[in-house]
């Protein structure tokens, strides 16, 4: 018998993907292997949401150096937690109870220390934890009935507006990264002033040497005519 699914019908299914670093403790043994910090990457739910009833498994595909690079979590939480020294691009591959044969492919890079040029959000309740994450929505075209029916029963309604980074020890917040937008941006802008002011008094001087220049031909003229 054909699977009946939904025609015309698609599913948003909601997912957090990402990482969570920390500074290992002076103690730690893998400091002897030259490592610096324990992360997990990871696909949840939005808010700690249950995603096990959309998603079957999620595959890791971590850097080559690592034994055994490519974990298998066939079971939530879909997470995998190792330690280490540099930064990654790991591949995450989703795979669906509704399309099996067809999993999502996500690419996450691996954070053990917080971008530049990104704002950082100061969590006290977890000072050394840094989280690199971002939210979205796996778009399913007409799943099958039974899928669909289960999905609706399960979804969350409303989502939180997560920004790309969590530091509970950042230094910099959103405030103060804006102000220093805002101080650079005057400052281009001042810039820019001082430039149109040194480019106009130079056109002036042009200018001046010209009229000078024919009103010094002019002089000359009239003494050769007297002449």
């Amino acid at each position: 018998m054909a699977t009946r699914r939904k025609k015309g019908i698609q599913a948003a299914l909601p997912i957090v993907y990402g990482n969570e670093t920390s500074k290992l403790p002076d103690d730690a043994p893998e400091l002897q292997l030259g490592h610096t910090h324990q992360w997990t990457v990871y696909v949840r739910g939005p808010n700690g949401a249950d995603i096990a009833h959309y998603v079957r498994k999620v595959v890791f595909r971590l850097h080559e150096s690592f034994t055994n690079a490519v974990r298998t979590i066939e079971a939530p939480p879909f997470e995998v937690t190792e330690t280490g020294w540099g930064e990654f691009e790991i591949v995450i591959a989703v795979h669906l109870h509704d399309f099996p044969e067809r999993p999502i492919k996500l690419t996450h890079m691996l954070r053990l220390f917080p971008p530049e040029d990104q704002a950082v959000i100061d969590d006290p309740s977890r000072p050394d934890l840094l989280v690199m994450e971002r939210y979205d929505e796996i778009v399913l075209n007409e799943p099958t009935e039974a899928f669909y029916d289960q999905f609706l029963q399960n979804i969350s309604k409303t989502y939180p507006m997560t920004g790309p980074v969590w530091n509970r020890g950042a230094e910099v917040t959103e405030a103060e990264m804006l102000d220093r937008a805002n101080i650079e941006v005057l400052r281009q802008m001042e810039e820019l002033r001082r430039r149109i002011m040194e480019k106009d008094q130079g056109l002036a001087r042009v200018k001046a040497e010209l009229a000078a220049g024919a009103a010094m031909q002019g002089v000359l003229g009239d003494s050769a005519g007297r002449l």
